[in-house]
């Protein structure tokens, strides 16, 4: 095997990778709905603290479109091959909220995604008073 040698995995990284910036730039851009078309017709967004699982690219839909929110930032962005972790900071009528997105990815499509999401606190952008 040579050092040029592509691999299914390599593939497959690219493909996702390039379907995950996709689809934050869409949200950044012009909001979550702008990026449905990244989901897979069957996908399920899980949202675990509300015990709440939406199935389908229509339901998922509906669902973003209830709500006011906007990504703030981008914080980090983690993963390989189908499972990719993105941390953002959302605002959302209530304040600004820290979210923990995990994607699965089946044929360049987000098929499965769990959000978690926590409220920031006060004070949240400065260092603790320990490390001024």
């Amino acid at each position: 095997m040579n050092d040029f040698a592509v691999i299914d995995e390599d593939v497959e990284y690219a493909i996702n990778r390039s379907s995950l910036d996709d689809h934050w730039s869409k949200i950044i851009a012009g909001g979550f709905i702008s990026a449905l078309d990244n989901y897979a017709e069957d996908a399920v967004l899980e949202l675990p603290q509300s015990d709440r699982a939406i199935t389908g690219r229509e339901e998922i839909r509906k669902y973003r479109a209830s709500r006011t929110e906007k990504v703030v930032r981008i914080a980090r962005v983690r993963g390989r091959s189908d499972l990719w972790i993105t941390e953002y900071l959302c605002s959302r009528e209530r304040g600004l909220y820290n979210i923990i997105s995990i994607m699965e990815y089946r044929d360049g499509k987000i098929c499965h995604e769990t959000e978690y999401s926590a409220e920031r606190t006060p004070g949240a952008d400065s260092p603790p008073s320990a490390l001024r």
